[in-house]
């Protein structure tokens, strides 16, 4: 088990020169504009969020950008807060109707693309009966070749989201929501995918 500082440490090592120590209090429509001129121009910034409709703010730019650049996605959610995750929900599904140009060269990353794979800490927290999200995701896994993979731990795992190796949303805090992000920083997004698959495959 890795701790958050050790990502904290890989965040400023690599990335230092480029955080951004501006405040965060931006009017909403500024927040949500700011996030998607970084996710268009592809940058290497590293910007904050500090509550659950600053996340889903993020991480629906994080499936658009998945979309676009035909990645996977990879998750690890306490309870899948409805204030965040029920404003994902069109945005995933047209996600996962999405299909890899058949006319290119297809990358690894687009070869297990369109796919979820989603960690739940704090199951008995989900109300699986009424989470949107959860139930949207639950459709794609009953299939011969799922695109959803779902799986539960009591860890204390933390919580983040990449876009195949190329993008991250990191929580420093999951009772505030604090967390770093960058839509384009592959050294950091590569090692939350290392420690997300290391996770993953030892949960039974």
């Amino acid at each position: 088990m890795y701790c958050v500082d050790s990502v904290m440490q890989l965040i400023t090592k690599f990335t230092s020169s480029k955080q951004n120590d501006s405040p965060i209090e931006y009017r909403w429509t500024e927040y949500e504009d700011r996030n998607r001129k970084a996710r268009l121009a592809n940058s290497d910034e590293i910007l904050e969020n500090r509550s659950s409709a600053h996340a889903a703010v993020v991480i629906r730019e994080l499936v658009i950008q998945a979309t676009e650049m035909k990645m996977p996605l990879r998750i690890v959610s306490g309870e899948l807060f409805p204030d965040c995750y029920d404003k994902l929900v069109d945005q995933t599904r047209d996600y996962l109707e999405s299909r890899p140009d058949e006319n290119s060269v297809v990358s690894p990353d687009e070869a297990n693309f369109p796919s979820i794979r989603l960690i739940i800490t704090n199951w008995n927290d989900v109300n699986a009966q009424e989470n949107k999200f959860y139930k949207l995701l639950q459709a794609y896994t009953n299939t011969s070749n799922p695109k959803v993979q779902i799986k539960t731990t009591s860890s204390n795992f933390p919580h983040f989201a990449v876009a195949g190796e190329h993008s991250y949303r990191y929580e420093m805090d999951h009772i505030s929501m604090a967390a770093k992000l960058s839509y384009n920083h592959e050294k950091v997004a590569k090692f939350l995918v290392a420690k997300f698959d290391e996770e993953f495959n030892s949960i039974p």
